[in-house]
């Protein structure tokens, strides 16, 4: 067996939907649009959507990360556990 089979199986496959509210559109950003047009760079248009979605995404991503550290733990893999929200930890700081 090697390593990733040992938490594999803890780790849902899942789809996560992410709901923004209608009026958090980009109608009112006239601005922001014509600033990244002039400047040919979109990236600032990307980080004003992505702000949309962020806090759900990482309540989406806890509470996943939450279901595999239990269900690991039932199944008696904390060594795996500390391994993994300790990589985990290194990302996220």
């Amino acid at each position: 067996m090697n390593n990733t089979e040992s938490w594999k199986k803890y780790v849902p496959e899942t789809v996560s939907l992410y709901h923004v509210d209608y009026r958090e559109n980009l109608d009112e950003r006239e601005d922001l649009q014509e600033q990244c047009i002039r400047n040919n760079n979109m990236e600032r248009l990307y980080e004003t959507v992505m702000e949309c979605y962020a806090e759900q995404e990482a309540e989406s991503l806890l509470k996943i990360l939450g279901e595999i550290k239990e269900k690991m733990a039932e199944a008696g893999q904390t060594h795996y556990i500390f391994i993994l929200f300790n990589s985990l930890n290194k990302y996220s700081s």
